[in-house]
């Protein structure tokens, strides 16, 4: 997703696992500025490929830095350095915060690739032993109502001065938030029911049929259903579902793209 809501996921990650663990309440507010920081960290790799051409992006982009494995190796590096800088500030800071300091920054990278996972695009989670994309079609790349949940959870918090409650607050955006992600994912599924029922009124049994969320609309979702000599399109709310206006297309003939398929 974008990375506003990446920061602001990565924000409230921390927190919620530095305000229940670490005795000064401004601890969560520090953690909150590192989990933004590393929670949007994994787009660096959009500078991987800045001088090659556009396929070098499209293989770039949610690579490497986006694989399950970078968190648990760059998170507790980070943690490190971080539980340094805070112990030079204060003596007192000793093992213990260097545990929950790992932790909280660890998972907070760890939200990138898992939100990502929730878009169309694709998040190559398994590198760098498989470069297979995985994409459950959830959520649009930009969802403001998301990000506003996030960022109202962490202003929330803001307004406090109780640890336990700041810690409450974080864990309930995390919640409500991820049910609205879910959410999306119902949506995207009760779409799907919809195309299936719809075509087979119409006496079509044998289409491949996937919904995709579209850009900044929960509610509207693009159906694609394909079918052995033509491919269908059409848009359906689920704010107020009614049957689907198909456009269709013949499908190619796949002689005509044997060169174009085996080259890059």
């Amino acid at each position: 997703m974008d990375p506003f809501s990446q920061a602001a996921l990565g924000a409230v990650v921390a927190q919620s696992i530095t305000s229940a663990t670490l005795d000064d309440r401004r601890i969560g507010y520090r953690a909150a500025v590192y989990g933004a920081m590393v929670g949007a960290m994994p787009d660096i790799d959009v500078f991987f490929s800045i001088n090659g051409d556009f396929i070098d992006q499209l293989l770039t982009h949610r690579g490497i830095t986006h694989s399950l494995f970078f968190a648990p190796v760059v998170g507790p590096v980070l943690g490190w350095l971080v539980w340094r800088r805070e112990r030079r500030k204060d003596p007192s800071v000793g093992r213990r915060e260097l545990r929950y300091w790992i932790i909280a920054l660890s998972l907070a990278i760890l939200s990138h690739p898992l939100l990502d996972l929730l878009t169309t695009y694709g998040t190559q989670l398994l590198l760098p032993f498989s470069d297979a994309r995985f994409a459950i079609n959830a959520m649009p790349i930009i969802d403001p109502l998301y990000t506003a949940l996030l960022i109202g959870g962490l202003l929330l918090a803001r307004l406090w001065p109780d640890k336990a409650l700041m810690h409450t607050i974080a864990l309930s955006t995390l919640f409500v938030s991820s049910s609205y992600l879910g959410y999306g994912w119902w949506l995207n599924r009760q779409a799907e029911g919809y195309a299936i029922a719809q075509l087979q009124a119409a006496g079509i049994e044998n289409a491949r049929v996937s919904a995709f969320p579209t850009i900044l609309q929960v509610h509207y979702r693009r159906v694609v259903a394909r079918l052995p000599d033509q491919d269908m399109v059409g848009f359906i709310s689920m704010w107020q579902p009614c049957d689907i206006p198909w456009q269709t297309a013949p499908t190619a003939d796949a002689a005509l793209l044997v060169d174009y398929m085996q080259s890059r």
